[in-house]
């Protein structure tokens, strides 16, 4: 098309991919835009031909009535082709923007890194707003080319008219390349700027609403509206530069595009007066090159465009890969399965496989260190037997949750193995998933659903005991008081339940799965003695009601509940991110000092760090 064009295509390398991604919808796109674009060309002849016959031209082939028909049978055509190709521009549009955004939420759940640096409230901003303007150039290019090829075809037709009138349609054209060219690095520097406070608004929203009780317990309104009218203020700013400098390249563009379009019709009017020129030739230039977005200028506008939005596009693609740093282009664009409509696919249920019981876990020298604080866990060794409940205690800060987080792959490896069944585990997070492994952290995340999708997340209900997990979880007295029981709505984060009734809510979402390994971290801080003593008690029954020869599922805790720790095959305690001391309670309490402050201390503040 051109060199600049070509250049800014080869630097998006997403834009051939996403175009490979469904060729053959890009394909009929393409077909459908030659039809849309195409066909009017066939109107102009025929308003050539009628003008032409109005005037008493003698070469005219065909009646007045039946041009007419001719006319008003290809501008109906002209319309189920529109209708076609706008519906297949949505449709390959969507696919488009459900592949990217699938791909980048699906890496945004991978990676603990990612959730941490930016808000939900923006990071709904850019899968939204960013991914849009990813896309947009192919967008205009599937257009794009059908207006190119009628363009062709009309110059073509235009020069066997009058060469010299149509060499001044490419003036404007070449204008518009250089304009848009010149301003490229003006076009990214204020997309950016507007990207980046829209964000921070939205990244603002999105905290704001998730600590609605924490501005109000501080009474913090007033300075949390300050802060957002300054956020607005600066958004506003920003969109203003852009969209002012957006109109004033796109009025530059049509300025450019309606002077040349003077010229030409100035020089065919004198032709026309010189008896050069019939009316039929005149209503020709005037429908191919003035009227309508159909037209060979209207091509030259949206050239521009194009350019405009390759530029802009690079921004967009930035801020993507800025959720995920190390993330590339091309894991971006990645290829998948895309669902539009029907039914969306069942969730696969795992059916847990002899390979999948677990005998003995055992971690060697596992590590990390913060590199915000210095501080984690190091040289951590420790043994998980079937069927055994493993405690681990000690004080704030002392590295219990990120024990954790590393052995399960949320956090990347500082050191050390894993070893299931004699195995190594080369990656946890994609191997301790259901049914091997399932965990409930601190601060779950519930969803605004019913009770029941939120413990289920997808799985068939008749292939799971769901009752057996609600009882193990003490969540069946709860069921009773909610009117719809587990088909009550729970509100954003659950914000209809409790904090127990959360945290229950998780431990029931895990059960349900039943894995070998269970993993909870701190789960009875928000419940009531009884209540916990109620849990724990069902939980460590499984031992003393499984059948001969089942296999139960292992448990390893972090708690500094007693009642956890009575019950529990071992304790691991930890001190300044390594293992003070190991055992159980009895032994513990004879020769830990650690374990005896925490024991007889004040215990409700011993939670992870």
């Amino acid at each position: 098309m051109n060199r600049g064009v070509g250049r800014d295509i080869g630097k998006s390398r997403h834009f051939l991919t996403l175009i490979r991604f469904n060729p053959w919808l890009f394909l009929l796109g393409v077909l459908l835009s030659l039809g849309y674009y195409g066909f009017p060309l066939i109107v102009g002849l025929i308003l050539r031909a009628f003008f032409d016959a109005l005037a008493g031209e003698d070469d005219v082939r065909f009646g007045i009535s039946t041009l007419v028909i001719l006319f008003l049978a290809t501008r109906l055509t002209v319309q189920i082709f529109e209708q076609g190709y706008a519906a297949t521009y949505a449709y390959f549009e969507g696919k488009l923007k459900t592949l990217i955004r699938g791909n980048l939420f699906n890496r945004l759940l991978q990676d603990a890194d990612g959730r941490a640096v930016h808000g939900p409230g923006e990071i709904v901003n850019r899968l939204d707003d960013d991914i849009d303007g990813t896309i947009a150039p192919i967008m205009i290019f599937l257009a794009l080319i059908g207006h190119a090829a009628a363009a062709v075809i009309a110059t073509a037709v235009l020069l066997t008219v009058n060469p010299y009138i149509t060499l001044l349609a490419f003036i404007p054209m070449i204008a518009i390349v250089l304009l848009a060219n010149g301003m490229g690095r003006r076009i990214q520097s204020f997309r950016h700027e507007s990207r980046k406070t829209t964000g921070r608004v939205t990244g603002f929203l999105g905290d704001l609403f998730g600590a609605v009780l924490t501005v109000k317990a501080t009474s913090g309104e007033a300075n949390i509206v300050l802060h957002f009218e300054r956020l607005n203020e600066d958004r506003r700013g920003a969109a203003i530069r852009e969209r002012l400098f957006n109109r004033l390249l796109a009025s530059m563009n049509s300025t450019t595009v309606t002077l040349a379009t003077g010229v030409i019709l100035i020089f065919a009017a004198e032709l026309m007066r010189s008896g050069d020129f019939t009316v039929g030739d005149f209503a020709l230039f005037v429908s191919y090159i003035a009227l309508g977005e159909i037209t060979v200028l209207a091509f030259a506008d949206r050239l521009g465009a194009l350019l405009a939005a390759l530029k802009q596009a690079h921004v967009s693609i930035w801020r993507l890969l800025e959720l995920l740093p190390g993330i590339s282009q091309e894991s971006l664009v990645r290829p998948g399965p895309v669902y539009l409509r029907g039914d969306f696919p069942a969730v696969p249920f795992n059916k847990k496989r002899s390979t999948d019981r677990l005998q003995t876990l055992e971690v060697g020298g596992l590590s990390f260190i913060h590199p915000e604080t210095g501080r984690g866990i190091e040289g951590i060794d420790l043994r998980l037997d079937a069927g055994t409940v493993t405690v681990i205690t000690g004080r704030i800060g002392s590295g219990k949750t990120t024990l954790l987080e590393s052995l399960l792959g949320f956090l990347p490896s500082g050191g050390g193995d894993i070893y299931w069944n004699g195995e190594r585990v080369s990656d946890p997070a994609s191997f301790l998933v259901p049914p091997r492994c399932a965990y409930t952290p601190q601060v779950p995340s519930l969803f605004s659903d019913t009770l029941r999708a939120n413990i289920l997340l997808g799985l068939p209900e008749d292939r799971v005991d769901l009752s057996a997990s609600i009882r193990k979880a003490v969540m069946e007295h709860d069921l009773e008081l909610l009117a719809e029981g587990l088909d009550t709505r729970i509100g954003p984060r659950g914000a209809r339940l409790s904090g127990g009734q959360v945290l229950r809510t998780a431990a029931a979402r895990a059960l349900v799965r039943e894995p070998e390994l269970v993993v909870f971290d701190d789960l009875s801080g928000a419940l009531d003695v009884e209540t916990e003593r109620t849990l724990w008690r069902r939980v460590f029954e499984q031992s003393e009601m499984a059948p001969a020869g089942r296999v139960v599922s292992t448990y390893l805790v972090v708690s500094h509940r007693r009642a956890a720790l009575r019950r529990a095959d071992n304790i691991i305690v930890l001190k300044d991110g390594r293992i003070d001391a190991e055992g159980t309670l009895e032994v513990l309490l004879k020769s830990c000092n650690e374990m005896q402050r925490l024991w007889h201390g004040d215990l409700s503040t011993a939670k992870n760090r």
